[in-house]
């Protein structure tokens, strides 16, 4: 039987973020960090969402605030809208949406996650709840990560 990571890649949760959190590997790219925190609320583990959060922005959170969350919230599913931030970027940001179960129903949290790399590490920053829409140049880089011009790809 072939599982999907919780973060809905279809690998197993070992080769896909379960390499990141629990440390044998290190994410290269902002959408892998923004995975693998997904994964880690998903599976409790305080520990490494404190880690990858950057110092300077951390302000009130701890473990004990993360575990708290992560017990009482069962997520669903994750869906990447889009992504920016690779190997040779110093900034990345993710907009995602998290279905977690609500009750009866289902909920969302929409976010436009911020990361910043410092020496070869991904950090979370700041989150953007309900963002509004990017505003899009015509030769701004396309936000689908083509790496086209947006007036040659989704424009």
């Amino acid at each position: 039987m072939h599982t999907s990571c919780s973060c809905g890649l279809a690998m197993p949760f070992k080769d896909c973020c379960g390499k990141y959190i629990y440390g044998t590997a290190a994410a290269a790219t902002a959408e892998q960090l923004m995975r693998s925190r997904y994964s880690a609320y998903v599976h409790n583990v305080p520990v490494y969402l404190m880690a990858t959060h950057h110092p300077d922005f951390i302000a009130d959170l701890n473990e004990d605030l993360i575990a708290e969350t992560a017990e009482n919230t069962q997520w669903l599913r994750l869906e990447i809208i889009m992504s920016q931030g690779d190997e040779e970027s110093e900034t990345g940001i993710v907009e995602f949406k998290a279905w977690f179960q609500d009750g009866e129903g289902e909920a969302c949290l929409h976010e436009r996650s911020h990361f910043i790399a410092q020496d070869q590490l991904w950090f979370y920053t700041h989150g953007e709840l309900n963002p509004a829409p990017l505003k899009q140049g015509r030769n701004d880089a396309c936000l689908c990560g083509s790496g086209k011009k947006h007036k040659k790809c989704c424009g």
